[in-house]
């Protein structure tokens, strides 16, 4: 789908990287710009939305489906065994959200409202971020309901090799939850209003 952001600007076209190809050129993008502010090199997450104008990437969203018997990597890291991260949570119900940059205004809600719809229709009302000050500072942005998980610590045993700088640099991250409709909802009316009509469910 393409999107005109509101003001003016290039259009951006958002789409799900499914193609080994567009994966791969879109995980160039998410290392470089990782390796550049974090020095880390992070994974590929299972689905990969990205945004792209003129065929540059700008934006981009990963997206890792939790399970009963494989709860997401944030489930982990942080110790959610136990913990009442939100009402009616469980790993089965959840999903965590990643590998989130944009290097242009309007390309952070955009993926991000892809990113939520297409985990909602799969069942997953629960999103988990991790985030440093910064980024939930302009997740909050947003408007959306984002509140910070109590009762959970980082479990450092848990962190991969390759992103141990990334929490090892203060700030240190903290978790987050929010509900996938509620973060939708909220970006609908400036989405639909970039391009009516527009379907971003899948």
């Amino acid at each position: 789908m393409s999107r005109a952001p509101s003001g003016g600007g290039p259009a951006l076209t958002v789409a799900l990287a499914t193609e080994p190809a567009d994966r791969s050129r879109v995980m160039d993008f998410v290392r470089g710009e990782y390796l550049r502010v974090y020095n880390t090199s992070p994974g590929e997450p299972e689905a990969l939305w990205y945004a792209e104008s003129d065929r540059e990437i700008v934006a981009t969203v990963g997206v890792d489906l939790g399970r009963a018997d494989a709860p997401p990597e944030l489930h982990r890291v942080y110790g959610c065994d136990g913990v009442d991260v939100a009402p009616g949570y469980t790993p089965a119900t959840s999903a965590q959200i990643t590998r989130w940059i944009s290097t242009v205004p309007f390309g952070a809600p955009l993926v991000m409202h892809a990113a939520a719809r297409w985990s909602l229709a799969r069942g997953r009302p629960h999103l988990l971020f991790e985030a440093k000050p910064d980024i939930a500072r302009h997740l909050e942005g947003f408007g959306a309901l984002l509140r910070q998980v109590p009762g959970v610590s980082l479990a450092y045993d848990q962190v991969q090799p390759g992103d141990f700088d990334y929490y090892m640099t203060d700030p240190p991250p903290r978790l987050y939850h929010v509900l996938a409709s509620a973060l939708a909802d909220h970006l609908d009316p400036a989405v639909r209003a970039s391009t009516p009509g527009a379907d971003d469910h899948d």
